[in-house]
């Protein structure tokens, strides 16, 4: 099969959507398929994630945004380590934080005018058997819908909803036009796929026929070298480690905090270690309940290493996503699957916590006197989880067996056996 991957997300761009659409590229590759990238060129700062493989033909197009949209774009950037989700520098920096618009979610995105010369190159290298568009941004969408024709099966893959999206609800009047865009999309592709069933569901509602879930997940062979050596000090400190990014609006990060608190002076014996964006948020929070001196932010670490301290952690934090948000499954709770410290999920009930309880990687804390219960069974060296590791349920979220999954949709969507790839 000749097959296109469209999206802006791909290495060497460091973002979980890049992850996910090179697993892709390599699952096809992997059955013998004739594998093109189609993305964007990057910008110098769009780098991090240094893989390759020399199977896929990656064809990064530029495309011209205008100085007046560079300079605003520029105007609202902020450092990383102090960057927090919701919260931006600048008229445009909060408008960006409130609504999605000029980030990768929501219309205007910085790549709206790269649709038309990517819908160029797909027709004048058509046809295809099959194109899988990966969205955010949604401009992966508006490709796959001008190559429609230029294709036997188009596959819209939704790492996030888009006109539904919790965290960033669109700036009117393009929120009219998001949605009828959306509904065509939705309407004319052959499969939708998206990263959890609570999504799946979503989507269908707004109109999708064939939805499947094709989960995020962890490379079985890590694609970039980790470091071997420990990244914490022998101190015999126990290590609570977050690792990327956090949404104040929708996570609330308090509930370890005051399960530490309740510890009194049992908790000096435990650090908090952040590894991402967002600085001003957890030093707030560890104030708040009189615990500085117990965090440690590390700010945003290379992919390796933050995969180095899930691997030493004592214990893994994740934080539920609360209300509309219950269906996010990031990439990064999937790498938690794989390691081998404790889960201890923190929030209200959803997607996250069934996922770990259901591998028996973890427990679901609904109360901060839960977490104390489960920090203290930390320092006591008693078992924290009580259910059985489940590997086998574990190594069906691999990338590998993810990106297998979405090539048997596309060969069943063409009625090709897996024998006959070519």
């Amino acid at each position: 099969m000749r097959v296109l991957i469209v999206s802006p997300l791909y290495p060497p761009r460091l973002r979980v959507g890049a992850l996910r659409t090179f697993s892709f590229a390599r699952g096809f590759a992997d059955a013998g398929h004739d594998v093109s990238v189609l993305t964007t060129a990057k910008r110098p700062d769009q780098g991090g994630l240094h893989v390759h493989d020399p199977r896929v033909r990656v064809v990064e197009l530029p495309w011209r945004c205008g100085p007046l949209i560079d300079r605003l774009r520029a105007s609202c950037e902020v450092s990383p380590e102090i960057h927090v989700p919701g919260r931006g520098k600048g008229f445009l920096g909060r408008l960006k934080e409130r609504t999605g618009v000029f980030s990768s979610t929501r219309m205007p995105d910085l790549t709206d005018g790269w649709v038309e010369p990517a819908q160029a190159w797909g027709h004048a290298n058509a046809p295809f058997d099959v194109v899988v568009s990966s969205s955010g941004p949604y401009t992966a969408h508006l490709v796959g819908l001008g190559l429609r024709q230029c294709a036997r099966c188009w596959i819209a893959d939704f790492r996030d909803l888009w006109t539904d999206n919790p965290t960033f609800p669109g700036l009117y009047p393009f929120t009219m036009r998001e949605r009828a865009l959306e509904r065509r999309v939705l309407a004319q592709a052959d499969v939708v796929t998206t990263v959890s069933r609570p999504l799946a569901e979503q989507l269908g509602r707004l109109g999708a026929g064939r939805v499947e879930v094709i989960y995020n997940g962890h490379f079985e062979q890590e694609i970039e070298p980790v470091p071997g050596e420990r990244v914490f000090a022998g101190d015999g400190l126990r290590r609570i480690v977050y690792t990327g990014s956090i949404y104040p609006r929708q996570q609330d990060c308090r509930q370890i905090f005051a399960a530490l608190a309740l510890l009194g002076e049992q908790a000096r014996r435990f650090r908090l270690v952040a590894a991402g964006p967002a600085l001003p948020y957890w030093q707030a929070l560890a104030e708040e309940h009189g615990l500085g001196h117990l965090l440690e932010h590390r700010g945003a670490v290379p992919r390796p290493m933050a995969l180095a301290m899930q691997r030493d952690a004592d214990a893994l934090l994740a934080v539920e996503f609360a209300g509309a948000s219950d269906g996010v499954l990031s990439g990064k709770i999937f790498e938690y699957l794989a390691s081998q410290a404790p889960i201890i999920v923190t929030g209200p009930r959803g997607c996250v916590g069934d996922l770990v309880e259901q591998t028996g990687r973890g427990v679901a804390a609904e109360s901060p006197e839960q977490v104390r219960q489960i920090l203290a069974a930390l320092l006591e060296s008693r078992p924290v989880v009580h259910a059985r590791r489940r590997d086998d349920l574990i190594a069906s979220f691999t990338r590998e067996a993810q990106a297998a999954r979405l090539c048997q949709l596309a060969e069943s969507c063409l009625d090709v056996p897996a024998v006959q790839a070519l």
